[in-house]
């Protein structure tokens, strides 16, 4: 918890909504856990899907393709026209086993883990 932040008794309760914008990193992820605990955050909020569940029995899932930035710094400028991406992109999906370690993270900076199915 970042010790600059004053917390009163009746302040708001603050959920940082990281959803998806992990593109699929789990090291991407604790970076935005990271930055909401120190910009106050109480709680920080991802979204789980099951791709397989999103699309039809008989449809195949295509070849995803675009850009995923892997940091904050990696920002590409070359990027397909709208309407190219491939959905559902199954590059930003985390595995089980990153959530487990993303509860490790969150119980190790002290700040409240949700998990909403997309």
């Amino acid at each position: 918890m970042n010790k600059n932040v004053i917390k009163f008794k009746n302040d708001p309760y603050i959920i940082s909504e990281i959803g998806i914008n992990h593109n699929g990193y789990l090291s991407l992820a604790k970076k935005l856990i990271k930055a909401s605990v120190l910009s106050g955050a109480n709680a920080v909020k991802f979204q789980k899907r099951n791709v397989d569940d999103l699309v039809n029995d008989k449809s195949k899932l295509k070849k995803a393709k675009g850009y995923l930035s892997k940091n904050e710094s990696d920002i590409n400028h070359k990027s397909p026209k709208f309407g190219a991406w491939t959905y559902p992109d199954t590059r930003l999906e985390l595995s089980d086993n990153d959530y487990f370690e993303i509860k490790k993270y969150c119980i190790k900076l002290k700040v409240a883990l949700v998990v909403t199915p997309w």
